[in-house]
């Protein structure tokens, strides 16, 4: 008869199962737990399941949003804001069972499937969130790392400009101002028989002084890559460096 349940037989000569047929037996068990999790009788047997979630409603533990059908992994697909974020709650609506926080794009993978979880949220108006769900399926992020310093995204700007070769001194002296456009500022001793010591600060002082600078001897080169003034200072004078500006 189908969903009846049937045991290895037992050892004529004893009233216990042995340990091969007792492992046996369990192993039955638990196949037919996991496909009646798999496929309740009032869910179609889909392996990924959607659930958007209207967060403008407020949910708490005793008024969540309930995910009745079986999964073992999730991931946040789709959201109104990069703002918009809920608590999954798994197997227990409540206070103690810790919810799991997500945002745009998060995903996880419990250690077994899950009967049934719940959301809850803060109340955020006009924002919605759409979460897959699966028992079978892994779900990997395709979002990518865009390579960004302090927001910006890195560019390597389009044009290179020559400036006018300076002469460094032996007190602090600026040889390019500070350029908000730039993006690179290469720079080459040309001449002259060094060394010098550049620096951003006006304090720059030689090697041994309180503030030594990067040391450049006759033909180094030197990109500097933020927008901020340049100073150098030579031991003796002579020394001429040669800038170029990438905007």
């Amino acid at each position: 008869m189908a969903g009846e349940q049937f045991l290895p037989s037992r050892d004529p000569n004893s009233d216990r199962l042995t340990g091969e047929q007792l492992l046996a037996a369990m192993a039955q068990l638990l196949s037919s737990y996991k496909t009646s999790l798999n496929y309740n009788a009032d869910q179609q047997p889909y392996d990924i399941q959607i659930k958007t979630i209207d967060l403008s409603t407020l949910r708490t533990n005793q008024n969540p949003e309930r995910i009745g059908f079986p999964f073992q992994s999730y991931f946040v697909v789709s959201a109104t804001s990069s703002l918009a974020t809920c608590n999954l709650q798994v197997t227990s609506q409540d206070s103690w069972s810790q919810g799991i926080p997500l945002t745009l794009r998060d995903t996880g993978r419990m250690g077994f499937p899950v009967r049934q979880a719940f959301i809850t949220n803060t109340a955020q108006p006009g924002l919605t969130m759409t979460i897959l769900f699966s028992v079978n399926t892994q779900f990997t992020s395709g979002s990518q790392i865009q390579t960004t310093t302090g927001g910006v995204t890195v560019s390597t700007g389009s044009t290179m400009t020559p400036q006018t070769a300076v002469a460094v001194l032996t007190t602090a002296t600026l040889i390019s101002a500070a350029d908000s456009t730039a993006k690179t500022r290469t720079l080459q001793l040309a001449s002259g028989g060094g060394p010098i010591w550049i620096s951003g600060t006006s304090s720059v002082t030689v090697e041994g002084g309180a503030l030594p600078g990067i040391r450049m001897d006759y033909g180094d080169t030197y990109e500097f890559t933020n927008q901020g003034p340049i100073y150098a200072i030579a031991l003796a004078t002579g020394s001429t460096i040669q800038i170029n500006t990438e905007v």
